[in-house]
């Protein structure tokens, strides 16, 4: 069976590899390299990394003209699998493998249809999540249903975990479809379109604490945005990033953001509907330290405030 594979970040290489052992991968299509960091050094895309070391062809295209398309084309794949790729593709593309194109979609549809579905399960507070298998269609996240496996959402998991967690599953999914169409089981189960929920791309600004939420909405965020764009607050003129969170026995009493108490347990802080104790915090650009170390090396005043924006 001869298969294209089409993903971008770190989270796909199980799903890559697991593709690669039960097929024959005759190209891979990733986001372009990118330059960050400190240095601004140039950026290599992990699946790009992978196909470069076992021969595989490699395209990254920033959008899919004629000649982009004519090279799908004349690969004559059989199938075609796409998981975080970060491009919209046009049907044409969706109509060239013989078999189908399959999404790996981080949600069980027709749930979180869009583009953060993994940081929605942790938002809305689910308790159970999992992965879908759906045969791509014009209109994104809607196709029909091939496969979908779950996993549970446990107290402490934050999108580090439960991302890390989904990428394993992305690949045995990926293998119970592979399995399915080498033994002619596929069955399509169309989706309960009026069933479905939608997200959307995560923007860097709702990164930004809100103090007069609820301590459930704060904790939900904090572990839903920790890789990015991360939950930060302002002390003063420092941007601090806060991540790790446990609810306080604290009532209401002063303002939301104000600074109630540095106990045994936390830093205590007032929130929408009573106290919110932060466990681990780092200042932008330094390490990620627990509260004692923090306060060890940085001096906050009770009844000072945190808050959306710097106070110089």
């Amino acid at each position: 069976m001869k298969t294209i594979f089409m993903g971008t970040p770190e989270y796909v290489m199980p799903s890559l590899e697991a593709l690669y052992e039960e097929t024959e991968v005759i190209a891979l299509f990733t986001g372009p390299d990118r330059r960050g960091g400190r240095k601004n050094l140039s950026i290599i895309p992990k699946p790009k990394e992978f196909a470069e070391t076992h021969h595989i062809r490699i395209f990254q295209p920033t959008h899919f003209n004629d000649e982009v398309m004519g090279g799908i084309e004349s690969l004559k794949p059989d199938l075609l699998v796409v998981n975080a790729y970060g491009f919209i593709l046009p049907q044409k593309v969706l109509d060239t493998p013989k078999l189908a194109a399959i999404n790996l979609h981080g949600s069980l549809l027709p749930k979180y249809r869009g583009a953060s579905p993994i940081q929605s399960s942790l938002i809305h507070g689910d308790q159970v999540t999992g992965i879908t298998a759906q045969i791509m269609a014009e209109k994104m996240d809607a196709g029909d249903i091939i496969h979908q496996v779950t996993t549970q959402i446990d107290e402490d998991d934050d999108y580090n975990t439960l991302s890390y967690r989904l990428s394993l599953l992305s690949a045995s999914c990926l293998r119970d479809v592979i399995a399915f169409y080498k033994d002619n089981q596929v069955i399509r189960k169309a989706q309960n379109h009026s069933d479905a929920s939608y997200c959307k791309k995560i923007k860097k600004e709702e990164g930004l604490i809100d103090w007069t939420d609820s301590y459930e909405t704060l904790s939900h965020k904090i572990k839903a945005y920790i890789h990015w764009p991360q939950s930060s607050t302002y002390y003063k003129n420092k941007k601090i990033i806060i991540h790790k969170v446990q609810k306080a026995d604290d009532t209401m009493g002063s303002s939301p953001g104000s600074i109630k108490q540095f106990s045994k347990q936390g830093i205590i802080i007032q929130c929408g509907d009573g106290s919110i104790r932060i466990l681990s915090l780092q200042l932008e650009n330094k390490k990620v330290m627990d509260y004692k170390a923090f306060l060890n090396g940085h001096h906050w005043n009770i009844k000072d405030s945190l808050s959306r924006n710097p106070m110089e």
